[in-house]
């Protein structure tokens, strides 16, 4: 979109000019051109991160940018210049380019197919780029087109179908579906393991110059932009406020922005409409605005509320060992983790944790030789809960005819839903971990991090194993977790 007093006479007049502007400006000088056609409602607003975003794509469309993550906050037009403008602007002059273009759902990759297919197919476009012509014309497929030179698009679900293609691109636009997130594991591992890691990995045209980009709001520690960043993929990150101890640059750009809290785009997000989505979005601001992975203040548990342990009381009231058993000794499961704690009137100690990958007979050895060992330092035995789930229930089954006090603990509603329903204790400051300068308990930083990040954590085993001990604690009867979980619920839906 030209600027107000730069007008243009004549039909010959604006395609010239618009040539020009993209011959100039590149992806961005495009992006501003044709953006009429994808947003004929919404004026063209520019702002330096499209710029920015524009300058990576076109990097890595020359292969000077190989492997890059693109974290930027949702509706601030990152899939305009990526997944609808970019490899349009690339066939212009490199039409043999291959892309693939992967989203959480099929209907979201094919809209920017058909989205970026108009700009091609338009009048506007084959007046200035004759030469890049649709094969098929207008009865190409939204998902899957190509280009008279060899060029292709195909789009599709990170579920869909990548098998038997090789391309020079892959992009995953927003590859995890938001709410899924909130349910560390199995979708997390799909999209990261067996989606990008797997599947996609081998479908590089030419494994030297492959080139990979993954654009998303960050979600959870462990979603794929995450996984790519540990992987050594470089980092655009570009939060909604600016925070210098997190300025993001990169071996093509950065954020220019040098003021702490220094708005992203204030012409279309000004600061008022920034706190309305701060409070709107809750615990999810720092992930989805800032690009933090997880939040500072904590999910259900907050941070201000841990207390810490120097020394013990004397004596304990009740003692638990609290297990969460993995389903397999495999890389990608959680680990096994065993916790025990003290009760001494209303307030709960962190004793001991056991965390560490196990198979299914080391389970059940640790978990014998646990109890043995807490015995005799803490003068009394006590209950052994097990969740009942994964490997749990077998060794139940196994240990329960070696040792009293074996407890099969159902888990009752969500991950999220059992840390509400013990947060009260938190609050209260009844619960206490111990003091991690302490010798031998260094793990306890670890523990707490965990808590703090929880639930946008990958393995979320410690929590699991520390609700269902102070559930159990807290419920009247002494044998199920039911009594907590049902007084969280009464006090969220209001009931007396």
């Amino acid at each position: 979109m030209r600027p107000e007093s730069e007008h243009v006479d004549g039909e010959a007049e604006s395609i010239a000019y618009d040539r020009e502007l993209v011959r100039r400006r590149g992806l961005y000088g495009f992006v501003q051109a044709s953006w009429h056609l994808v947003e004929p409602t919404h004026p063209f607003v520019p702002n330096w991160h499209l710029e920015q975003m524009a300058a990576h794509c076109e990097a890595m469309a020359r292969g000077d940018w190989t492997r890059g993550v693109i974290n930027v906050p949702p509706s601030s037009g990152k899939s305009t210049v990526v997944s609808i403008c970019w490899h349009t602007w690339a066939w212009i002059t490199q039409p043999e380019l291959k892309f693939m273009f992967a989203s959480y759902k099929p209907a979201l990759a094919f809209d920017h197919a058909m989205k970026s297919k108009r700009i091609i197919s338009s009048p506007w476009y084959r007046a200035r780029w004759p030469g890049v012509e649709i094969v098929g014309g207008e009865r190409a497929a939204v998902g899957d087109y190509a280009n008279t030179a060899g060029g292709f698009r195909l789009s599709d679900s990170v579920h869909g179908g990548f098998t038997g293609r090789h391309a020079d691109i892959q992009v995953a636009d927003d590859p995890h579906k938001p709410i899924d997130t909130m349910n560390s594991g199995v979708s997390l591992d799909f999209v990261s393991e067996r989606f990008w890691k797997g599947t996609m990995s081998s479908r590089a045209r030419d494994p030297s110059t492959g080139r990979r980009l993954v654009i998303m709001q960050r979600l959870h520690e462990a979603d794929l932009a995450g996984a790519c960043l540990a992987d050594g993929y470089e980092h655009l990150s570009l939060p909604m406020r600016f925070d210098p101890a997190r300025a993001s640059r990169t071996t093509v750009g950065g954020d220019p922005r040098t003021v702490d809290g220094e708005l992203l785009f204030p012409k279309r997000f000004p600061l008022e409409e920034v706190v309305r989505l701060e409070r709107e979005l809750g615990a999810h601001a720092d992930a989805q605005l800032q690009q933090e992975a997880t939040t500072k203040g904590g999910g259900p548990i907050k941070q201000e509320h841990f207390r810490y342990w120097r020394f013990l009381p004397e004596q304990f009231d009740a003692l638990l060992w609290s297990w969460d058993c993995a389903f397999k000794d495999a890389e990608s499961s959680d680990d096994v983790c065993g916790q025990l704690w003290g009760k001494v009137g209303g307030d709960y100690y962190l004793l001991w944790r056991v965390l560490e990958k196990l198979d299914f007979s080391t389970t059940l050895q640790v978990v014998e030789q646990m109890r043995a060992w807490s015995r005799p330092r803490f003068g009394m035995g006590g209950p052994v809960l097990v969740e009942d789930k994964a490997n749990g229930t077998a060794v139940i089954n196994v240990l329960a005819k070696k040792i009293s006090g074996f407890i099969a603990a159902t888990p009752l509603g969500s991950k999220v839903a059992r840390a509400s329903a013990v947060s009260y204790l938190f609050r209260a400051g009844n619960v206490f971990f111990p003091d991690p300068t302490l010798p031998n308990y260094a793990w306890s930083k670890d523990h707490a991090e965990t808590v703090r990040k929880f639930p946008r954590v990958k393995h979320d085993d410690t929590v699991d194993a520390m609700t269902q001990a102070l559930a159990f604690f807290e419920s009247e009867a002494g044998s199920t977790m039911s009594d907590a979980i049902e007084s969280f619920i009464r006090f969220k839906s209001g009931a007396a």
